[in-house]
């Protein structure tokens, strides 16, 4: 069973249980995936690629998804495949952070993946501040404070 099939009413499940078009999932997807407005098919429908946000926001699977069988099959393959890419992907911007101006970074990143970066570098940064003010650097939090105001601007 596919869990997530709780969140839509009676009728909405009897739709997407009753047609073999797998398309009629694109309807419920806010429902079913929190802000996911949309499932990438390619390939005549037979594969999900990707997902798009409602903000218009999209990322491409690491492993396509075949579109077999039940509907509730290949949609608990779809949430396995979007926590592993997005796992992925959340790392890989957390990792290249630091390696590129912000605003580029930014471009570069899906949006949470922005929030949580910025928030993981952050706590590492202020560590680092207060650990070279306990080793004597009474300047560090200045410092600091100038380098986040020059990103900002």
């Amino acid at each position: 069973a596919f869990p997530r099939f709780f969140f839509i009413s009676d009728d909405e499940l009897l739709s997407v249980l009753g047609t073999s078009d797998v398309t009629s999932i694109q309807e419920h997807m806010l429902k079913l995936f929190d802000n996911c407005a949309e499932l990438i098919f390619a390939r005549n429908n037979r594969i999900v690629k990707g997902m798009v946000s409602a903000e218009g926001e999209s990322f491409e699977f690491r492993t396509v998804v075949n579109v077999e069988g039940a509907v509730e099959t290949w949609m608990t393959a779809v949430s396995i495949e979007m926590k592993v890419t997005l796992r992925a992907i959340m790392k890989e911007s957390v990792f290249y952070y630091p390696k590129h101006q912000r605003l580029k970074w930014m471009d570069m990143s899906l949006g949470m993946c922005c929030q949580t970066g910025i928030k993981v570098w952050w706590t590492w940064e202020i560590e680092d501040v207060f650990n070279r003010v306990r080793l004597g650097d009474k300047n560090a939090m200045k410092t600091y404070g100038s380098k986040l105001k020059t990103e900002v601007n």
